[in-house]
């Protein structure tokens, strides 16, 4: 469900679990399913960010263009 490679940047607290997934119910509605129960799900959904594909996979946040980010202090 989450594509964006590097952790959100309050945290990795605040990322989805790498198997939750989404799905589109129709026009108006979307599915979430998690592997597990998650009691901060509410502040994630506050973070979250729905660009687009290519968003994603060239510029992101500038972390993988900039080799920035969690592990490269």
């Amino acid at each position: 469900m989450q594509r964006w490679k590097a952790p959100h940047p309050p945290g990795t607290s605040l990322n989805f679990h790498p198997d939750a997934t989404a799905e589109v119910v129709d026009d108006y509605k979307v599915r979430i399913n998690f592997p597990e129960p998650d009691g901060l799900v509410l502040g994630k959904f506050r973070g979250l960010h729905v660009p687009s594909t290519r968003f994603w996979e060239e510029e992101g946040f500038g972390y993988r263009k900039n080799g920035t980010g969690e592990g490269h202090w």
